[in-house]
């Protein structure tokens, strides 16, 4: 929830703006084909200078430390299964 605000917050408490920032973002992820030897940090820097280009660093922040939450939660999840 605080990420989605803070996301509502960069594009000027305008919830339109966020819903069509975050439809951008989903579109340019689903297309994107990484190559399988890619780093993370390589992967993310990607996005990041994707998304900048498209608003600015702010955003591009927030959506990164979205993925990265959404990524360590997946990775905790997976943990607990595993054990």
């Amino acid at each position: 929830m605080a990420a989605h605000t803070a996301l509502v917050e960069a594009c000027d408490w305008d919830e339109s703006q966020a819903a069509s920032v975050i439809e951008v973002v989903s579109e340019f992820l689903d297309q994107l084909k990484p190559d399988k030897n890619m780093k993370w940090e390589d992967f993310r820097e990607l996005i990041r200078s994707y998304i900048a280009n498209i608003y600015d660093e702010v955003i591009s922040d927030i959506i990164i430390n979205i993925l990265e939450a959404k990524a360590d939660e997946i990775k905790f999840y997976s943990e607990i299964i595993d054990d």
